[in-house]
This record gives structure tokens, sequence and C-alpha cells, in this order.
């Protein structure tokens, strides 16, 4: 998979090349990198650059980095990121993906949510990442955020 953030640091990558991730551990604790999930970094310098929104997009990048075995489905405020589906601040930390029955559980930087989706609400964009489509995705802000956030995401529908 080739990751939208290039300055996307894995754990397993350097442990990988250098035997150990001392390095990335003493890099953080620096303040060089910003840990942005589990097992995931990013430049200090790139991550400040970042809106909102382009850090959501790292945050679903460090997620599917991360992921085994199926593409993750995301939803809600990540899914409206990878759909350019403006949103009041402020963004949320967490991505938010779309697990069946028995799936995962939440974490600390994925939320996940129990439900069935009808495949024909997920769209796959062309790098190969899933999430619900635009319909379904302004929908959900509309049910979970402030009325303002559902008019700003429907009105982003086309």
């Amino acid at each position: 998979m080739t990751l939208d953030h290039p300055s996307l640091v894995l754990s397993r990558d350097v442990r990988r090349l250098t035997g150990s991730t001392r390095g990335t551990e003493r890099a953080t604790a620096g303040g060089q990198l910003i840990r942005v999930r589990r097992g995931a970094y990013m430049s200090a310098v790139d991550w400040i650059a970042l809106f909102e929104e382009q850090r959501m997009l790292a945050a679903i990048d460090a997620c599917r980095a991360a992921a085994t075995g199926a593409e993750p489905i995301f939803a809600m405020e990540s899914a409206a990121a990878r759909h350019g589906i403006p949103l009041l601040r402020p963004w949320p930390t967490r991505v938010h993906t779309i697990v069946g029955p028995g799936g995962g559980k939440t974490n600390g930087s994925v939320i996940r949510t129990r439900r069935l989706v009808d495949p024909a609400w997920i769209t796959t964009f062309d790098d190969g990442c899933r999430a619900t489509d635009a319909v379904q995705t302004a929908i959900d802000i509309a049910a979970t955020r402030s009325l303002l956030n559902g008019i700003i995401a429907m009105s982003h529908i086309r």
C-alpha cells in the first residue's frame, strides 16, 4: 500500500531495517516525532504543518498500515475527510471504523462501531481505502454532530 503521507514512520519498518525501535522512541521523547497511533509516527515539523482534516487523513493512513486482514471501512468524520466533506472544528483525533459483529474493540486511536452496512453504501477509493459513501457519511454526520455540521455535510453531497 502506498501511503498518502510519505513522512509516516512505521515502527515495524524501523525494526525490520535496524533491528530496534529505540531510535523512534528517543525521537518521540525528544519531540522530533509525533505519535499518530501505536506503531506509526510522523515528523513533528510535518505534523504541525497539517490542518486538522489532513491530520485525520494521516491517522487513516496509519490505521490502514497497521490493519491486518481486510481493509478497514472508515465512517463518520474519517469518511468525511476521505470524501473532502468539510466540518466545523474540532475534528476528532481518533479514526472511526465499522466492524461486523465480533469485530475489534475501540482503543486509544480507533473507534470501532459494530453495525451491518449495506455493501452498496461502501466506496472504494483509487488507493484501495474503503469508507461509507458520501451520502451515508453525510447522514451519519447529520445524525451525530451539530445541526450546522449536518447542514454543511448534506450541502456537500452532489
